[in-house]
């Protein structure tokens, strides 16, 4: 039955969207430096800058118990050159390496000896080579040290450094960024500027990267959203109040599985740098992969000569599988928005009829196995974006804004095993929140209050073998009629509600195949 129910909403919302054609950006080329075919960790969070002041690509990568370096001026040649190994220090997820004053900053996580008996969170280590760190900061900007990752620091334009890194907590993982006047980051000069908190849902990924992209003036961050048999980032674009402004992805099918950080190629100031190839500028990304326990670091370069249509490429003409179009009026003009929701990542992509559809814009709404809707829920005209989550029965609903600073609604209505059935029943120009439960074939409707201190109604109509059908209204009264599909004799039942209960049965006939 469960199954019958799934297929039955499935086929629902594709009776009332929209189709999209299937596409993918692709890569322009594709490398690979093979690391060391006798040793995999030390393909752990790799990183290759470019170092402007002698135009030489630098590679780190970190073990369990060493950092080890390459340079080259071609990022090729990379492969050819042998390892320089730091072994004084211990190192756990090396993220960025930044040069500042003559002086090379690592940043990584993990302990401050070698007998590995106090986990220290982030360190910052101090050189004047970039292989061998001996002057180690031990980081005291957050309370809690024993569960920070990935950090990653950015030298702004502003003259401001930037740290972002993970803490992970009871309730998941929260990133947060900071911001100081000093690369090491003391406490007394070190200020918070932004939390994302739950970023594997917010931001689709606890493996994080923070650079700048100077030529948008921009702060990017990359999270690796890899699936099997195919690279995959998304792009964060940040605004200068550290909000999302929009995503944007890349990807690449390929044999190897990509896990940990993915970061693109910077220069020494945590800046993207475009990697220039045949007279193009673009951009490339580094990631470690594995295949049948051989480690490898491969980078991957793109095309971003044009954002905006790679944008819209990546939007509305590609719906990847699995993609749900939906119908709604976002913007208020009385005319339908183009709305396309991601359940694999729980991104919203919509283009506006009062932008003539051209300006495509993204916002992260929902966690996995969240059931999408967009109808008016407060009566201004508008629709909101909304979310049914079936594991606790609350309807999200979006007003603007993202979940961390924007403004929304978390309402308590229906259980796990219930069937969202949102409409205007009373006739006021707003949706009410509905659900039918199966158990017992009937509908609860909430026009106003929050439970149990509120007002609601509600009618047995069906039973457990029906499947419920939602947004219907069949006389034009301005009102939703209940109505359901009864599989067993191929008949839709609809309840009027207009006093006199009047009830239609009507018979479908089986189409022989």
């Amino acid at each position: 039955m469960k199954t019958l129910r799934t297929t039955c909403w499935l086929l629902f919302f594709c009776l009332i969207t929209y189709h999209y054609a299937v596409s993918d950006i692709k890569p322009a080329f594709v490398h690979s430096i093979i690391i060391d075919i006798n040793d995999y960790s030390y393909t752990n969070s790799p990183l290759i800058v470019f170092d402007e002041s002698n135009h030489k690509f630098k590679l780190w990568a970190s073990g369990d118990n060493s950092l080890m370096y390459k340079e080259a001026a071609n990022i090729d040649h990379l492969e050819a050159v042998e390892w320089q190994l730091d072994v004084n220090n211990v190192y756990d997820g090396l993220s960025n390496v930044i040069k500042f004053n003559h002086h090379y900053y690592l940043y990584y996580s993990g302990y401050q000896s070698k007998e590995k008996t106090e986990r220290t969170g982030i360190i910052v280590a101090e050189s004047k080579n970039g292989i061998y760190y001996n002057d180690l900061h031990i980081l005291n900007i957050v309370s809690n040290k024993t569960d920070l990752h990935s950090p990653s620091v950015v030298h702004a334009p502003d003259g401001y450094f930037y740290m972002m890194f993970s803490e992970q907590t009871e309730k998941g993982f929260n990133t947060h960024i900071f911001r100081s006047t000093n690369p090491i980051f003391p406490k007394e000069t070190t200020v918070h500027v932004k939390t994302f908190l739950q970023s594997s849902s917010t931001l689709g990924s606890t493996h994080l990267d923070m650079a700048y992209n100077i030529g948008r003036n921009e702060f990017v961050l990359t999270a690796n959203v890899s699936e099997t048999n195919q690279f995959r980032v998304k792009l964060i674009h940040l605004d200068d109040d550290f909000k999302i402004k929009k995503f944007s992805y890349f990807s690449s099918e390929d044999n190897l599985s990509f896990q940990g950080n993915v970061s693109p190629l910077k220069n020494m100031e945590g800046h993207i740098s475009p990697y220039t190839y045949d007279n193009r500028n673009l951009i490339a990304f580094i990631a470690c992969g594995s295949y049948t326990h051989v480690g490898y670091i491969k980078y991957f370069i793109f095309s971003d000569e044009d954002p905006t249509n790679i944008e819209n490429k990546l939007v509305l003409n590609i719906a990847l599988p699995g993609d749900v179009p939906l119908k709604g009026d976002i913007d208020g003009d009385s005319k339908n928005d183009i709305i396309l929701y991601r359940p694999s990542h729980c991104d919203w992509y919509y283009q506006l009829s009062t932008e003539n559809y051209q300006q495509t814009k993204q916002v992260l709404w929902g966690i996995p196995n969240d059931i999408p809707f967009v109808f008016d829920y407060n009566g201004d005209h508008k629709d909101e974006i909304i979310t049914w989550r079936p594991i606790n029965g609350c309807w999200y609903i979006r007003y603007k804004g993202s979940f961390e600073d924007g403004e929304y609604d978390i309402i308590h209505w229906g259980y796990h095993n219930d069937i969202p059935v949102p409409g205007d029943y009373d006739q006021d120009g707003k949706v009410e929140l509905a659900f039918w439960r199966p158990e017992n074939g009937t509908w609860y409707i909430l026009y106003e209050g929050l439970w149990p201190n509120c007002k609601y109604e509600k009618i047995q109509w069906g039973s457990s073998i029906d499947f419920p059908l939602a947004g219907f209204d069949f006389n034009n009264d301005g009102k939703v009629d209940l109505n359901f599909w009864r599989v067993s004799d191929f008949s839709q039942y609809i309840n009027f509600r207009d006093g006199d209960k009047q009830v239609i049965n009507i018979s479908y006939q089986r189409v022989k195949e």
